[in-house]
């Protein structure tokens, strides 16, 4: 091989490596990208799932306090009209 020869093949090889590099560095980043977002999907719907939950329980605390007092007052009623008294 003549010394043009030689340097050409080897600028055209350094030219193939760094395309390579290049190609897979930007499926990496690419891949990296769709992992977080996903990820970060993730940790969004575990925080509303948590909200959701919280809700529900205060929600369900809520209406056993309002059916304990209910029922309470409703007895204190039906109590009241055995003895004759009406509120």
């Amino acid at each position: 091989l003549s010394g043009y020869a030689f340097w050409t093949a080897v600028v055209l090889l350094i030219g193939l490596a760094v395309g390579m590099v290049t190609t897979e560095a930007g499926k990496h980043r690419r891949r990296s990208e769709a992992l977080l977002r996903e990820r970060t999907l993730l940790l969004e719907r575990q925080r509303l799932s948590h909200e959701l939950h919280d809700s529900v329980l205060k929600t369900l605390h809520g209406l056993a306090l309002e059916a304990r007092a209910l029922r309470n007052r409703t007895g204190i009623i039906a109590g009241c009209e055995r003895k004759g008294a009406v509120h």
